[in-house]
């Protein structure tokens, strides 16, 4: 056999096998459906921020209140943050006078004073 026709063959071999193997790879197919839920549900929520902050400009009154937590020094800067959207939800409820479903439009952690504050912002969500 010549060269030519070896590489022929073996051309032909593996386009040959190419169709009788098939790759299973359901942990990664796992991984990019979630990633495409995540994703929807980001957008999702990012235009229903910025719903709430457009509300205001034009005319909507929307119940928003804005929240300071102080935490404690047993506390990471997640459970403050978190700490800080649990109140501001219950002071929101208590407000409108039933229990409500909220947006949080704003949640920062600064330090004041060797202390780290929680500042959030949450708008009643419709």
């Amino acid at each position: 056999m010549n060269v030519m026709t070896k590489s022929a063959m073996l051309a032909l071999t593996g386009l040959v096998l190419a169709g009788c193997v098939s790759v299973s790879m359901p942990s990664e197919i796992e991984a990019a459906r979630k990633a495409a839920e995540t994703a929807k549900e980001q957008a999702a929520a990012k235009d229903l921020i910025q719903a709430a902050r457009g509300a205001g400009a034009t005319g909507k009154d929307k119940p928003v209140i804005t929240h300071s937590y102080i935490g404690k020094d047993n506390q990471t800067v997640a459970d403050i943050k978190q700490s800080c959207v649990v109140e501001a939800t219950q002071k929101l409820a208590q407000s409108v006078g039933t229990d409500v479903r909220s947006i949080v439009l704003e949640n920062e952690v600064v330090t004041a004073k060797g202390k780290v504050v929680a500042n959030c912002k949450l708008a009643l969500q419709e």
